[in-house]
């Protein structure tokens, strides 16, 4: 339904991502779009926010789109199966959830090559991190959870690199990044195949 939306109406990126249910306006088949999103940097952003909602057009009139009716049907049908209304918007990212890797225990992993005083130690732990130098996936989780421990009780504050901001999405306003890569690519080829001029970049 966004490549449809997009297809049909020509918005931008920062306009699409923000449209919401009260923007739509059936009897009329139009869209009006008073406001549009802009990424910020989190690390920047007060909130530690990556993006804002601000007006749109400046000082003008809110963009009314047109659409067709077959079309307009299917934002009616969308509406009314996803159950969105009011200031809900239209369409929502989620990221996708990563499977937990299992984490073997340290006796499955084996020992470590012996050190220069000849020693050795089982991989996963912080011992064989800090002792024998060890960099494996394993024992660098087991020295970042130690670390992260630490912090979480608040010891360690006198290191002086600070973690970045996390970006936060509250809303779930679909990122530019995963529009290019999966709406604006899209179209570019099917402009192609259809012997098209192919879309600026939004």
């Amino acid at each position: 339904m966004l490549l449809e939306t997009d297809i049909e109406t020509g918005f931008r990126w920062g306009e699409l991502t923000e449209l919401r249910a009260e923007d739509w306006h059936s009897t009329e088949r139009t869209f009006k779009v008073s406001r549009a999103v802009i990424k910020v940097r989190p690390n920047l952003d007060p909130d530690g926010l990556s993006f804002r909602v601000k007006p749109y057009p400046k000082g003008k009139k809110p963009l009314e789109v047109k659409v067709s009716e077959p079309f307009a049907k299917k934002v009616d049908r969308y509406l009314e199966i996803t159950g969105k209304f009011g200031d809900d918007l239209l369409f929502t990212y989620e990221p996708p959830e990563e499977p937990a890797k299992p984490i073997p225990h340290p006796d499955d992993l084996g020992l470590t090559p012996p050190n220069a005083a000849g020693r050795q130690y089982r991989h996963g732990t912080t011992t064989a991190y800090q002792l024998a130098k060890c960099r494996c996936e394993f024992c660098r989780g087991a020295y970042a959870q130690y670390r992260a421990s630490r912090r979480a009780g608040g010891l360690d504050t006198h290191d002086s690199k600070q973690p970045a901001k996390k970006a936060l999405n509250p809303e779930g306003h679909v990122p530019g990044w995963w529009f290019r890569r999966h709406i604006w690519k899209l179209m570019q080829k099917a402009l192609s195949r259809a012997s098209l001029s192919p879309c600026p970049v939004t």
